[in-house]
């Protein structure tokens, strides 16, 4: 019976996170590419779970969020630009370390939000560059879709605890807010306002990786 009672518990978490993470999309949209639908919230919504099971004690459900978390974030990989890949891979690099540590019961609060953290500000680098490349070409369409996931990623970073650059990402998240809201933007004005804050973010990753 102990079994049963602990799929369902998993089950019923995993479905409020997701309902907690669809209720904050401000969008609906359809698309086959990753970067552009909720394919894109697969990786918050497993390290949100997993962060959830692991302060429980129950690490064996964390691992195996950790692992989905890893699975989505190579799927993502099929969607973006050799500069945002090598991020990634970074990311699962330090998601696949902190596996073990958990696996070890060597892991801290502290070290979970940083590599959770992290692992989201690059998902939000990456959609910034998807999103430059379709206000580039015209597609402003696309390039908002992409511009609200990055939104998003960052929203969902700035949840973990004990972040230390937390008012980094508050400032890129309103620049982002700003931009997403600001309909009378010429599209040079918005490809420059883009490229900023790619610059900004590639930066803080830069420093944290």
């Amino acid at each position: 019976m102990k079994a049963p009672a602990v799929l369902y518990i998993a089950f019923v978490v995993f479905m409020i996170s997701l309902f907690y993470l669809a209720t904050r999309v401000e969008f609906t949209y359809e698309d086959t590419h990753s970067s552009l639908n909720d394919e894109n919230l697969e990786t918050d919504l497993h390290l949100s779970n997993a962060q959830h099971f692991v302060k429980e004690s129950a690490n064996e459900r964390g691992l195996y969020h950790v692992e989905e978390a890893i699975a989505s974030l190579r799927n993502l990989e099929n969607d973006i630009d050799m500069e945002s890949g090598q991020n990634v891979e970074s990311a699962i690099a330090k998601l696949e370390e902190f596996e073990e540590q958990l696996k070890a019961n060597e892991v801290s609060p502290e070290k979970m939000s940083e590599v959770f953290a992290s692992t989201l500000r690059i998902l939000s680098l990456s959609e910034l560059r998807i999103s430059e490349r379709y206000a580039e070409s015209d597609q402003f369409g696309y390039a908002v879709v992409a511009l609200k996931y990055a939104r998003l990623h960052l929203k969902n970073a700035l949840e973990y605890e004990n972040l230390s650059d937390k008012k980094f990402d508050l400032h890129v998240y309103y620049e982002l807010d700003s931009l997403i809201n600001a309909p009378e933007a010429s599209p040079i004005e918005v490809s420059m306002k883009i490229d900023h804050m790619i610059e900004e973010l590639n930066s803080q990753v830069a420093t944290v990786h």
